[in-house]
């Protein structure tokens, strides 16, 4: 069985409090883009959960969230399933785009399936938040609002196409890092959080984010040169929650934007769903 897993991007994120579990409460919409993992899986009759990655440095025991999801689901079926499931790493780790939250929802989707367990999102929702809160998010997308640490989901309707161009700088700031520094402050009034696609296409940055602070400085280069193509090509900008990746709706063609600019290394076409997010691109680290 082979399985692609989405990375998203948060459209809206307001950082509410520090709760007393040490969480922060948030609120924020968050969608799936065009920027995917791939996992196989494959039974075992040993019970034992055998996982492998071609990406360099990722953990390959318990410490990864594959793996930790492949034995929560395990646990909670009492049964001795087993897999063996290897991960295609494409989504870059530390940038804001929850590719590690994808890939364990995506382990607890297909084992799901795999071990014939029939267990239902409900079900699903409650294993996944004892592991992460972006990942109840990936049971349910491709578009929801999402508060609570970020296992409240609820879903959204999109009924358009947003054309959209992504640039990771290819610097690595991990979501915790950014949490414990104090960037409380990270976007615009919560009640903005009901944002209407119509907004976003016409430019108005209901959305954007300015958490340039802290170990985020080293990004303030990069950021001028989004700025730059958004004066330029008519392109909204928006900084991630964690300020390692850019990302903005397109009102000319993203390969304008590719021709013009020299940021973007990579451009790539596709859907999640009916999402409406259709293109990427990732940046060339250093030539930013």
């Amino acid at each position: 069985m082979v399985v692609e897993a989405p990375a998203k991007i948060n459209w809206f994120l307001e950082v509410l409090r520090k709760r007393d579990d040490g969480f922060h409460e948030i609120l924020t919409v968050m969608q799936t883009i065009a920027w995917r993992d791939r996992l196989t899986f494959a039974p075992r009759n040993d019970g034992r959960i055998e996982f492998t990655t071609d990406a360099p440095g990722l953990p390959r025991d318990e410490r990864n969230l594959v793996v930790k999801a492949a034995l929560a689901l395990q646990s909670a079926s009492n049964k001795v399933f087993g897999a063996t499931i290897h991960l295609e790493k494409c989504i870059p780790t530390g940038a804001g785009l929850g590719g590690g939250s994808s890939d364990a929802a995506t382990t607890l989707m297909a084992l799901n399936d795999l071990w014939n367990l029939d267990y239902d999102s409900n079900r699903l929702t409650q294993i996944a938040s004892t592991l992460g809160s972006d990942i109840p998010f990936f049971l349910y997308g491709p578009l929801a609002r999402c508060g609570g640490r970020g296992e409240i989901v609820s879903k959204m309707s999109n009924a358009r196409t947003v054309p959209m161009v992504v640039v990771w700088p290819g610097v690595e700031v991990p979501s915790a890092t950014i949490y414990r520094s104090g960037l409380i402050d990270l976007t615009s009034p919560r009640e903005k959080c009901n944002f209407s696609y119509d907004l976003l296409a016409a430019g108005q940055g209901v959305c954007r984010f300015d958490a340039v602070t802290g170990r985020v400085k080293r990004l303030a280069a990069v950021a001028a040169d989004t700025t730059r193509i958004s004066s330029d090509e008519g392109t909204r900008i928006y900084a991630d929650r964690n300020g390692t990746v850019w990302y903005g709706t397109l009102s000319g063609t993203v390969d304008r934007i590719d021709e013009r600019s020299g940021l973007v290394r990579r451009l790539a076409y596709g859907e999640t769903g009916n999402a409406a997010v259709r293109a990427f691109a990732e940046g060339e680290q250093g030539n930013m």
